[in-house]
């Protein structure tokens, strides 16, 4: 498909939103009692290479006494060979809103190296957030007891979208073509062209003797009626020159 130049998009226009929010990443390390991740693979080794950690990690917002209003699901990785530290891990995970945090259904993904220092990009977004890009800036706040609380600090762009707009913006794009299925009225699977029809409305196309046709009730079924005449037709015709004797054979064929 051809590009479209985005000038075409006269009443349909995207906006680019900015979003700034600090939360507390709280990280309840595996085998304590509140432990908010789990190991799901250790491969052994000198190395630790492969060890593969799922994580439910909750995000406070300090400006409500550190209410929980989003989670971050997905795993972190032991990806280095040498000594583990904390720049050997590779995090990917999803950052999902709930209430409270005035971004209720929205997520954004991450991924990026180390979990308590450096940064982390941001790479899509959905809900509000859509087609976010940005960075996360982590500080490590403290380490005791078996859990962490590291400092962040989300800086994103994302154009707001949703399902309708797409309809939109297919026919400012495409005049005269035919519609996005996005606007499109949910079809019922029983094609247009065979009516439902009640039970007293059909009739068979074989009468009760099984032998000849029976008059279809209605316009709709005369097509079939004609179709089952001309393929009885072919089968006829088929089957007396099938049975013709060959010559100098006196079996049938």
């Amino acid at each position: 498909m051809a590009p479209h130049d985005s000038g075409r998009l006269d009443h349909y226009k995207l906006e680019l939103h900015e979003l700034h929010y600090q939360l507390t990443l709280v990280q309840h390390w595996c085998g304590t009692s509140k432990a908010n991740q789990v190991a799901v693979a250790a491969p052994g080794g000198r190395s630790k290479l492969g060890n593969l950690i799922a994580n439910d990690w909750d995000l406070e917002d300090p400006r409500q006494n550190g209410k929980i209003v989003a989670h971050a699901k997905g795993l972190h990785v032991q990806s280095s060979r040498g000594e583990v530290s904390d720049e050997s891990w590779h995090a990917s995970f999803d950052i999902i809103f709930q209430q409270g945090s005035g971004l209720e259904g929205s997520t954004l993904q991450v991924m990026g190296p180390n979990v308590y220092k450096g940064e982390w990009s941001i790479v899509g977004g959905t809900g509000k957030l859509t087609m976010a890009r940005g960075v996360i800036y982590k500080e490590e706040l403290c380490v005791v007891d078996g859990m962490a609380r590291i400092g962040l600090e989300i800086h994103a762009f994302y154009i707001p979208m949703e399902r309708k707009d797409l309809a939109m913006a297919h026919a400012q794009l495409c005049p005269g073509a035919a519609p996005h299925p996005c606007s499109r009225r949910r079809r019922s699977s029983f094609p247009a062209r065979y009516p439902k029809r009640s039970r007293t409305d059909i009739v068979g196309l074989r009468a009760r003797s099984g032998k000849t046709p029976a008059v279809a009730a209605g316009r709709s079924h005369v097509a079939s009626v004609r179709l089952w005449l001309a393929t009885q037709q072919w089968w006829s015709k088929r089957a007396s020159s099938c049975s013709r004797p060959r010559a100098g054979d006196g079996r049938p064929r």
